[in-house]
Formats: structure tokens, C-alpha cells, sequence
């Protein structure tokens, strides 16, 4: 167990870093960005000034969202192996395929710390603003400087939680090794800073100014870059222990960590205010989700679409109660392609097809959905897709067989790629949801949209081409978890309404 589970807990704390000052972090911000030191009155009517804030703001604000789908997909990834390794009761070295995953893994991450790093520093001085400028914009920032360093606690402590528990893995972790860059000590180093009182004294008041003043901010929320910052922030498993513990408190759980340390014989992990927060830490799910969809396991349902869909029909859906449904304008969340079942695959003559042959055990299994999600390019079943509130399925029309065979055989070409928190359509290695039927349905001339130097598309560009394009055919609709009368007004007020 101690060596697998090593592994794992070295690349997500790589991601944290092992910054040994105070998170005024400012070596990395230029002197040109700090414009939060200056009452927000002197430089909002300087149009130059105000409009660079606001978008140097957007711009953090999109390196934080990509930056935390990252962490938390990490984070769920970890669990999801450590759950694994238990279940199996495999005690053999690890397989040299999986180190060198691990390794890909921490070099992406280490950079990822520096991102975090860098926005806890770029937009911690709001918080002083914020006490005298009563306005969303030093708000919003602040709440980005908040999320970014309860990120970075999330990770440690979830981490430092495994490696507590475990003697050898805690040593293993602790030695040095220059072929991953990692110190002796390292998780000692970071404990230190995540630890230090000032760091937690000042965490703990901005918490609490979040809690007293978050409701006057309420309105705003309906915003999707708000909203995500908020739900990140409340459901943050840091923001709801950290303000529990006293400093008294963690003065004494580190000298009692301090005696521990002899007997493991490197320094401590403050495994004393660690174990007082693992409670926090045991259920990753609501970090994810706050219920299940209205749709969710409806037999009857599920049944009734099943017999509609046909096969490459584009599925759209809203899961309002997931923080990844922040991350995506509009109203539409998520996007995914039903690839059709065996028997509509043999109809298309492309069941014995090289690309289609190596998925004949899922497809067989009933996993007909091809979706993008934070775990990559897969195929999924309509049960597990069903977890939703609101259904838009797209059936385009007027399509010969031989586009429908090359839209199949295309869009399970994607199957295995990772997901691309850039959201970036120029690039494949990587693609995300609506970028899967972007790439399946070449032929059509999608809208799109450029953000911060990237082209991207979104499920509403979807949409929005389907109720102009007389080739795709809005065919079912469920919202609230109902079945609706497909009404193309009614479907275009929806992302009128989100815009």
C-alpha cells in the first residue's frame, strides 16, 4: 500500500508547491498590476486603468476555473486509484507504466501551484479594498484571492491526511529525490507554511467577512464567474474547518506533533491538526455535486428517450447543481454524442470498422454515450449521463449514410483524450465537450467564440446553430426534469435569458 499510495500523494502535493513565505506572494506580480493597493474612487474614472482591471480580472478569473477543474480532477482521480488499490489488496511494485504516468503528471502540476501562487498574490490586497469600496468588482476580487488559497489548502490537507496516516509513506515522501526536484522534508516544508498562525489567522477573517458580507453581493451571483467563485469557496472543506480551530488549538496539536516526530524520525507533518480536519476531507462527492438531477435514475425515462434516439443525435443538458456547470456561458452545460446501439451500428455497415471493433464490449454493455469530461473522452451509459435536470437531444436530418458512418467513426476517434482546460478548439490532443461534436460534425459551419487569444464553443453555440440550420432538428426537451413540447422559442429565450 505505502509505495502506490506515495506515488499518488507526491503528485498532487507537487502541485501545492512548497513556497516557504507568506502567501504575499508578489516576487511574480509586475508593478504595473498592482492597482488594488489604490482606493478603487482614485482609478475607476481613468477609462485606461478601469478597463485593464477588468481585464486583467476576467483573465484571472478563467486561469483560476481551469486551474481548480484541475485540482479537483486530480483529487478525484487520487481517491478513485487509492479506493482501487484497497479493493485489489495488490502489494507488488508499481508497474513502470503507471510511474511514468506519475511522473507526466507532476510536471504539469508544479505549474499549475505557480498559477495558484500567483493569483493569491495578484488580488490579495482586495481585501482591504473591499473594507472601504462597497462594490462587486474588489468583491469578486477578493472572493478570487479567497478560492485560490482555500485551493491550495484543500490539496494539502486532503494529501496530508494519506500520508499521516501511514508511517513509511510519510518517510518515503519525506526523503529526497532529485529525479522528481522533490527536497527532504518536503511535505514538512509546506506543513510549516499551510500551518503558520498568521497565515490561518488571516484566512480565518477573511472567511468570516465573506460570511457577513456575501449576502449583500447575493444579486450578482446569478453571474457564472461569481457563482462558480461562490460555490467554490463555500464548498471548500478548508472554509468550512478552518474557522473551528483556534490558534491555541493548533499551538497544541503541533507541539504534540512535534513529540510524535521522534518516534517516526524525520520532522513532523503536524499530523496532530491534520487528523483534526480529516473529518472534512472523507467525501470528495460534494465537492462536485450539491443533489443528484430530477432525471436521475427514471427508469420510464430513460426507456422513453432511449427508444427516440438515433444514432449521432448530439445531447445537450443543465446540471445547475454541479460547480462544473459554472464553468460553461450559458445554459447549456454539457454536450455529448449518442453513438447509437449495436444493431444501428450494423445498419450503418461500420460494426467490423478498425476504430469501431475496439469498443464492441462497451457498446455491447450499453455505454452509447460519447462525452468529454474532467476524466477525459469516454464511453458512458444513458443511465450515468441521466443525472441531469434539463434534455435537449439534436437530431440532424437530411444526412446521408455515408456522413453518418464517418460522424460515428470520427467521434469514436476522440474516445481516450484528455480533457482540455483551455478550451481551446484549434488544439485535438485534448478537446473538451462541445468541441467533441464540433470535431464529429465537420461539415457544418459551427459558431464560436475567442477568448483570451483562444477560439472556443460552447453547448448555446450549439443550440444556437441548431435553430438556424434546417440540417439539425431540436427532437426532445426536458427541463425541471419534465418532458416539454419542443418549442423553439421557448428553447431560444433559455439562452437569451442566461446571456
Amino acid at each position: 500500500m505505502s509505495r502506490q499510495l506515495m506515488v499518488f500523494v507526491i503528485s498532487l502535493l507537487t502541485l501545492m508547491g512548497c513556497s516557504s513565505s507568506r502567501y504575499d506572494l508578489k516576487a511574480g506580480v509586475s508593478e504595473d498590476r498592482a492597482l488594488c493597493v489604490t482606493r478603487l474612487t482614485q482609478w475607476q474614472d481613468e477609462p485606461t486603468l478601469y478597463y485593464d482591471s477588468q481585464s486583467w480580472l476576467k483573465n484571472d478569473l478563467l486561469k483560476y476555473k481551469g486551474v481548480n477543474e484541475q485540482l479537483l480532477t486530480e483529487r478525484q482521480s487520487l481517491l478513485a486509484s487509492i479506493n482501487a488499490y484497497y479493493e485489489s489488496g495488490d502489494e507488488k511494485p508499481i508497474p513502470s507504466k503507471l510511474t511514468n504516468q506519475i511522473n507526466d503528471i507532476i510536471a504539469k502540476e508544479s505549474q499549475q501551484s505557480e498559477v495558484l501562487e500567483s493569483l493569491v498574490a495578484a488580488n490579495e490586497c482586495w481585501y482591504q479594498v473591499t473594507f472601504k469600496e462597497n462594490n462587486q468588482f474588489t468583491f469578486t476580487a477578493f472572493s478570487l484571492e479567497l478560492a485560490s488559497i482555500l485551493a491550495l489548502y484543500d490539496a494539502y490537507f486532503s494529501a496530508a491526511n494519506i500520508t499521516n496516516n501511514d508511517v513509511e509513506i510519510r518517510r518515503a515522501f519525506n526523503r529526497e529525490d532529485k529525479g522528481y526536484g522533490k527536497q527532504e522534508n518536503a511535505l514538512e516544508a509546506y506543513a510549516a507554511y499551510a500551518l503558520d498562525l498568521s497565515n490561518i489567522q488571516r484566512i480565518r477573517e477573511q472567511i468570516n467577512y465573506f460570511n457577513l458580507n456575501i449576502e449583500a453581493y447575493r444579486p450578482q451571483i446569478m453571474d457564472k464567474d461569481i457563482e462558480y467563485l461562490y460555490l467554490s469557496i463555500v464548498q471548500s472543506p478548508s472554509f468550512k474547518a478552518l474557522p473551528r480551530y483556534t490558534p491555541e488549538e493548533l499551538i497544541s496539536q503541533r507541539s504534540q506533533q512535534r513529540r510524535n516526530s521522534i518516534r517516526d524520525g524525520v520532522n513532523s507533518t503536524n499530523s496532530a491538526a491534520v487528523n483534526g480536519l480529516s473529518q472534512f476531507f472523507g467525501n470528495v462527492t460534494g465537492l462536485f455535486e450539491s443533489r443528484k438531477g430530477y432525471l436521475y435514475q427514471n427508469e420510464p425515462v430513460e426507456q422513453s428517450i432511449k427508444s427516440q434516439l438515433k444514432a449521432g443525435d448530439i445531447l445537450l443538458e443543465k446540471t445547475p447543481f454541479r460547480l462544473t456547470d459554472k464553468m460553461i456561458p450559458g445554459y447549456w452545460g454539457h454536450a455529448a454524442i449518442w453513438i447509437g446501439t449495436e444493431q444501428d451500428i450494423k445498419d450503418l455497415g461500420i460494426w467490423d470498422h478498425p476504430v469501431v471493433s475496439q469498443y464492441h464490449q462497451e457498446i455491447k454493455q450499453g455505454k452509447l454515450v460519447a462525452e468529454a469530461l474532467r476524466s477525459g473522452v469516454a464511453l458512458n451509459s444513458l443511465q450515468h449521463f441521466m443525472n441531469i435536470d434539463d434534455l435537449l437531444v439534436i437530431t440532424p436530418t437530411h444526412r446521408s449514410d455515408e456522413l453518418r458512418r464517418t460522424t460515428i467513426i470520427t467521434t469514436l476517434r476522440q474516445i481516450g483524450k484528455e480533457y482540455d482546460f483551455n478550451y481551446d478548439i484549434e488544439t485535438t490532443d485534448k478537446i473538451v465537450c462541445s468541441q467533441l461534436v464540433y470535431i464529429a460534425y465537420d461539415d457544418i459551419d459551427w459558431p464560436h467564440e475567442k477568448v483570451i487569444g483562444r477560439y472556443t464553443i460552447s453547448p448555446d453555440n450549439i443550440v444556437t446553430e441548431a435553430l438556424q440550420n434546417e440540417d439539425l432538428e431540436p427532437s426532445i426537451l426536458y427541463l425541471n426534469g419534465k418532458e416539454e413540447r419542443v418549442d423553439v422559442d421557448k428553447i431560444r429565450q433559455l439562452s437569451r435569458e442566461q446571456a
